[in-house]
């Protein structure tokens, strides 16, 4: 009991939490699933590029960044250029340095900018005017008409006043005192881009409740593609119950599971009744029947289409050679029922897992070499492409590559990590205590040391051991027992 109570709840945690299992689909090829309804009242979602389009087009218009004039900076390096310049400089009269002070008031006032903030807003395409704010009022102001620090000092240096005393100036380093006084305003201007993107509509229309989206048959064009994402959005944000409905929910997987479980549990009682006095069967079979359809749940929220990327035959190849065929088998079917609750195509999932489960029970009669685990694999891989392609014909006539390319990546993809059934079988048997053919195999090895050390001090008993082993292998042949156990034990 306590083996089914933590099972099933750990599987039922790690469900998706959407009632309905989000749709998949390939643009350009046919919707080979049931037709599919509006449940309510959707927006269909605008293509993203369309929306970024609509949205660069309407800054590049309308928004204009807001920047501060600080007059306390300004102030600041007029009084320090009066202060060393009060009786003028060589060359220069007093007079003179007071032309310039003023020409450099009149800049302060129009504003000054930092040079690379300055070369960045020109190297934008997107803005050609800004807001300007001084005295709190914002005037707006033509990029090309805002002044650097560089483009300053070329003014201040080219002024018509001071041309026949410019070559003295450029002695002075009068850049030291225009200094930006012009700063970028973020809150102002983060506002303001608000705004103006919150205009943007992201929807292209409305589906009413009970709208067909699309039907079986039908090409998913970019429209449909868009119907079904917001579709997807729909069930998605529309996922939240109440704590009633939760409990609802939640309670109706936890009796669907459980009623899974209690089958099995039943299977084993009636037929198999050694196993429930054997913690390490227990154990081992519950814990393979509630970490794969934990990973199937995990995959399933990272993509629907990966259903098939999960090696659930790695279970049944596991019982099959540590216990029995008719439990592997019953082990299989229970652990396929237990991961289709949130797979969309339920039937195609369990005929193809099905299947291929019978192939790996029949295939593993005696594990003893690597390379029926990688034959296995192949079979059970040839077994899914042919079945996924005959299923897809029997519901699209106009079958194509496209439409069938995915699914054959994922069941490649599953058919190699099958492999990994042989070096994983090590880490079970040591794991739960079992003894795999494998390691009987690797036991009864006439080159072991021990046994070669019996041959050489002690044949005659090696002899007789040798014909018992012999006698009783003929015997547990007949019986239909363990042959390698009784050879070797």
């Amino acid at each position: 009991i306590v083996y089914i109570i933590v099972s099933v709840t750990l599987i039922v945690l790690a469900m998706p939490n959407t009632d309905k299992p989000l749709l998949t689909y390939t643009v350009g090829e046919p919707w080979t699933s049931q037709q599919v309804i509006s449940p309510g009242e959707i927006y269909i979602q605008k293509d993203p590029a369309v929306v970024e389009q609509e949205r660069a087009e309407l800054l590049r218009q309308d928004y204009f960044p807001y920047y501060n004039i600080n007059k306390a900076v300004g102030e600041k390096q007029i009084s320090l250029f009066l202060q060393k310049y009060s009786d003028g400089a060589p060359g220069v009269s007093a007079y003179s340095m007071q032309v310039v002070a003023n020409i450099m008031r009149d800049m302060y006032d129009q504003g000054i900018m930092n040079q690379m903030e300055y070369q960045k807003i020109v190297e934008s395409d997107s803005i050609t005017d800004i807001m300007l704010v001084k005295d709190n009022e914002a005037v707006k102001a033509e990029v090309a008409m805002v002044m650097s620090t560089k483009k300053a000092y070329e003014l201040l240096m080219d002024d018509p006043l001071l041309l026949n005393i410019k070559t003295t100036l450029q002695e002075l380093n009068l850049n030291e005192f225009l200094v930006a006084n012009i700063t970028y305003d973020y809150k102002r201007s983060k506002q303001a881009y608000n705004e103006l993107t919150s205009l943007i509509s992201t929807n292209s229309g409305v589906m009413k409740q009970g709208q067909e989206i699309i039907n079986r048959g039908e090409i998913v064009t970019e429209e449909k593609a868009r119907m079904i994402d917001s579709y997807n959005d729909f069930i998605s944000n529309n996922s939240e119950r109440t704590l009633a409905e939760a409990f609802m929910h939640n309670g109706m997987q936890w009796l669907y599971i459980l009623l899974i479980m209690l089958l099995f549990m039943c299977y084993l009682q009636y037929f198999r009744e050694e196993y429930l006095v054997r913690p390490s069967c227990m154990v081992m079979l519950f814990t393979l029947l509630t970490l794969f359809p934990i990973i199937n749940s995990l995959l399933v929220r990272w993509d629907p289409r990966n259903v098939y990327l999960l090696p659930v035959c790695m279970v049944p190849m596991f019982v099959r050679v540590f216990l029995d065929s008719r439990s592997a088998f019953m082990a299989h079917t229970t652990l396929v029922l237990l991961c289709s609750v949130i797979v969309s195509e339920r039937f195609e999932y369990i005929v193809l897992q099905i299947s291929a489960g019978y192939i790996a029970i029949c295939a593993l009669r005696e594990v003893t070499k690597r390379s029926q685990i990688i034959a296995t694999s192949a079979c059970i891989t040839l077994l899914y492409l042919v079945t996924y392609t005959l299923l897809k014909y029997m519901d699209n006539d106009a079958l194509t590559f496209e439409i069938l390319k995915h699914g054959y990546l994922l069941f490649i993809i599953s058919g190699m990590m099958l492999m990994l059934t042989f070096p994983l079988m090590f880490v079970v048997e040591k794991t739960f205590g079992f003894v795999s053919p494998v390691t009987l195999m690797e036991l009864s090895d006439i080159n072991k040391e021990l046994l070669r050390r019996l041959s050489e001090e002690a044949p005659g008993t090696y002899q007789h051991s040798i014909m018992v082993s012999n006698l009783a292998s003929a015997i547990a042949q007949e019986v239909g027992a363990k042959l390698l156990l009784v050879r070797t034990g």
